[in-house]
């Protein structure tokens, strides 16, 4: 993926959990370029499997997964009213 190529932190705010796996974990992804230490920063509120899910999937490639919902949709954005919550995942490996 070209952005992953040239940055290093990306943003998404995409429309669902399938979108969210597309872009970090598909074939043409994020971690389809090989690079490690990006910081990707997830502001879509997705389910905590799909979180986790992707948050491994990082982690294995050296890259850092943040979810990072932000609510208030687009009446909020409009007052301007929106919040953000950042989700650690600390993982136990067994």
């Amino acid at each position: 993926m070209e952005v992953a190529d040239s940055s290093h932190v990306i943003i998404l705010s995409l429309p669902g959990p399938a979108e969210v796996e597309e872009i970090v974990a598909g074939p043409a992804g994020i971690l389809s370029s090989g690079r490690t230490g990006i910081k990707i920063i997830d502001t879509r509120t997705i389910s905590p499997i799909t979180s986790e899910k992707m948050y491994r999937l990082c982690k294995e490639q050296g890259i850092y997964y943040v979810d990072c919902p932000v609510s208030g949709g687009p009446a909020g954005a409009a007052v301007p009213r929106l919040r953000s919550s950042i989700i650690t995942l600390r993982l136990q490996h067994r």
